[in-house]
């Protein structure tokens, strides 16, 4: 059975909506057990789940005193590594052996922290924990950045693959953001507990960092068989006992408000359980839930959910029962969703007047995007987010698909820019996109330009030309009639020439593969302590356009409006496609830089460094730390988008970064140049006069 997926982050996970959490499982005996549990049960459930598709299992080491992990640690025992599912455990909650009743400590010191990881790793039987979280804020009064900074050295010693934090508000996430990203944050989440939904989990969204919320079902309540003859019945160890939800008066606001679950599941043939564990997934930044089950049978009360799509009205009735139940607290709905949209041959003046797209075209945009990214000759100027961004500066857009046998086999996305009230040029940024085939490429090519001629017919005004920039090492045969543009001649162009670093082969032969400068500039950061960061917020895109006029000024190049950078980064948000990364000396951003995320390529779109303090090369880190991430992304190339032509002379004016760029190795790339098709001659000459 194939369940849906969602990325964890900005982490190379990526996993099914549904996760199956344990922490029932550790039994009784313990201060926050569940009563009696049987082992054979807690396996067959975690076997029906991974049946079932779910590839990723929660637990932590408190779950009943190390007896989680171990259950856990006996499954993996039984299966290939290629059936093992995603390993998640928690540190920080530390327990009194000689009383075990008693509140586990939350003790974060980073002493602690490496010694809890080595046991998990002892009781689960792997070399490499999945996802490793704190599993509360500490108590000892260990600072957070110390903590934060040991779950980052585990992460380099390659003990863990990802780092979250769970139960942590808002303040502790940033934090530990400054320290390094938090891949992940664990809170509680249900349509009982809904205080994430107004602060944690909008700060996930904007962060890039992936939401796993605990206990969507409220450790039973919203189950179908609940009652509170049930409450009556826990064992004397169970310490829901013992909790305010389980007790009069929101013991009845709780059943209420499951109750009025019931008329929801029945349309969608499905239990209260599955429709509680559903909403939670609504949540725009929550990546997925982690699900309890103690038995096969529960496991098959909740797998719906991973599928289950709730309407508007679902939605509504839920939020109106929500109201009318009194039961918990926070928001009833997210406070407002971003839309994805994309409206073709309309000009959208300011972000605020976009409308969402109807479904059937947004699906279509969905389909064009995964495309190209599935294809390494081209790149984001052709993707539906980057055309949201370019209708913002006044550009129009069509687009033209071909399929054979009902898939796309090219196509391309058509920007259309009005230089005066009746001339206009057509402008394909990274296309047009053929199929790899040469014999079929320049059929294509050919229904493609047939097309776009077409359209030229039906328009108001005069099209001057049509400019494109495909990726292509070389011209094809099938291409004439365009003429070559010489780089930096007009403003409506992009680099032909840049540099492209491998990131496929292991990090230590990246780092061989350099300049012996680059390497040692590296160093000679890390020994200044720069540290590397990454804020897309208001402050963070702030002092990115301070570094960054600070450096075209220094360059003697015009630089961007500020609106040009919040707009894009804005634009491309919802699907996450860039980030601003800083390089901090002394608690000072001195080096800064924007990358997009598209398909196998990491893109340096823009940036700079300031003057001061350049003697510790702070750019040098920042550089290699992006190509780590964008490694541990899945990107398989970092493009530092742009270098000096292969032919400059020395006083070119991009010759001083070109060198900077050479010392990280890789290799150049030299595409095709900027290729204009000129329809009508005198309108060509008067774009030449305006660009």
């Amino acid at each position: 059975m194939s369940l849906p997926m969602r990325r964890l982050g900005s982490s190379d996970l990526r996993i099914t909506t549904v996760g199956l959490g344990t922490w029932a499982l550790g039994g009784g005996g313990w201060a926050y057990g569940w009563g009696p549990q049987d082992d054979t049960d807690s396996l067959a459930g975690m076997r029906r789940a991974l049946e079932l598709g779910v590839n990723w299992i929660e637990t932590a080491a408190v779950y009943g005193l190390g007896r989680c992990e171990e259950l856990v640690g006996r499954l993996l025992r039984e299966l290939t590594p290629a059936d093992r599912p995603y390993i998640f455990t928690k540190c920080g909650l530390v327990w009194d052996e000689h009383d075990p009743m008693k509140s586990p400590r939350k003790v974060l010191r980073p002493e602690s922290i490496r010694a809890e990881c080595e046991a998990s790793l002892r009781r689960l039987g792997i070399e490499r924990i999945d996802l490793y979280q704190f599993h509360w804020p500490d108590k000892t009064g260990t600072p957070v950045e110390d903590s934060w900074g040991e779950m980052g050295r585990l992460l380099e010693e390659g003990k863990i693959r990802a780092a979250g934090v769970a139960n942590f508000d808002v303040e502790l996430l940033r934090r530990c953001e400054k320290i390094r990203h938090v891949d992940s944050l664990q809170p509680p989440f249900s349509l009982i507990r809904r205080k994430a939904g107004a602060d944690e989990i909008p700060w996930c969204a904007e962060h890039a960092t992936g939401v796993i919320c605990y206990s969507p079902m409220q450790s039973g309540l919203l189950t179908d068989g609940f009652t509170e003859d049930r409450v009556l019945a826990l064992a004397p160890d169970d310490w829901r006992r013992g909790s305010r939800e389980f007790r009069a008066p929101r013991l009845q606001r709780n059943l209420a408000l499951r109750d009025a679950l019931r008329p929801i599941a029945q349309r969608h043939d499905t239990t209260t359980s599955a429709i509680a564990a559903a909403w939670t997934l609504t949540w725009p930044g929550v990546t997925g839930a982690i699900v309890g089950a103690r038995n096969p049978g529960q496991v098959d009360g909740w797998i719906a959910a991973a599928t289950l799509e709730l309407t508007k009205e679902d939605l509504e009735q839920i939020a109106s029962a929500i109201v009318r139940s009194e039961a918990g607290s926070g928001p009833a709905a997210p406070a407002g969703a971003i839309a994805r949209t994309s409206n073709s041959q309309r000009v959208r003046s300011t972000p605020s007047s976009r409308r969402p797209a109807p479904a059937s075209e947004t699906e279509r945009w969905r389909v064009w995007d995964s495309f190209l990214e599935a294809r390494p000759d081209t790149g984001f100027m052709q993707s539906s987010w980057w055309l949201d961004f370019r209708t913002h500066w006044g550009y129009e857009y069509f687009g033209i698909t071909l399929k054979a046998d009902n898939a796309i086999v090219g196509g391309a996305v058509v920007q259309k820019y009005s230089y005066d009230d009746h001339q206009c040029f057509y402008y394909i940024q990274d296309g047009p996109v053929l199929p790899s085939d040469a014999s079929d490429a320049g059929d294509v090519f050919e229904a493609i330009f047939k097309a776009i001629e077409e359209r030229r017919k039906s328009e108001p005004g005069t099209v001057s030309h049509l400019r494109i920039e495909p990726r292509w090492v070389s011209l094809p045969v099938f291409v004439s009639g365009f003429r070559p543009i010489r780089p930096l001649t007009d403003r409506y162009l992009e680099a032909r020439d840049t540099r492209c670093i491998d990131l496929r082969p292991p990090e230590a032969a990246i780092l061989a593969q350099m300049k012996p400068k680059g390497r040692y500039n590296i160093g000679v950061a890390r020994r200044h302590n720069v540290s590397i960061v990454e804020d897309t917020s208001e402050r963070g895109l702030s002092d990115f356009q301070s570094i960054y006029e600070e450096t075209t000024n220094r360059q003697g190049f015009r630089p961007k409006a500020a609106e040009y950078f919040q707009t894009l980064v804005s634009l491309s948000a919802p699907e996450d496609r860039r980030s601003l990364f800083f390089a901090e000396y002394q608690g000072t951003r001195i080096a800064a830089a924007l990358v997009m995320y598209f398909g196998p390529r990491a893109t340096f779109f823009s940036g700079g460094s300031r003057d001061a303090h350049r003697e510790v090369m702070a750019s040098y880190l920042l550089h290699f730390e992006i190509m780590r991430r964008a490694k541990a992304l899945g990107h398989e190339w970092y493009d530092l988008w742009g270098v000096a032509p292969a032919d400059a002379r020395d006083d070119h004016p991009w010759q001083n970064f070109t060198v900077f760029k050479a010392k990280f190795g890789g290799v150049e790339v030299h595409l095709v140049p900027t290729l204009d098709y000129v329809y009508d001659a005198a309108a060509y000459d008067c774009y030449g006069r305006m660009a």
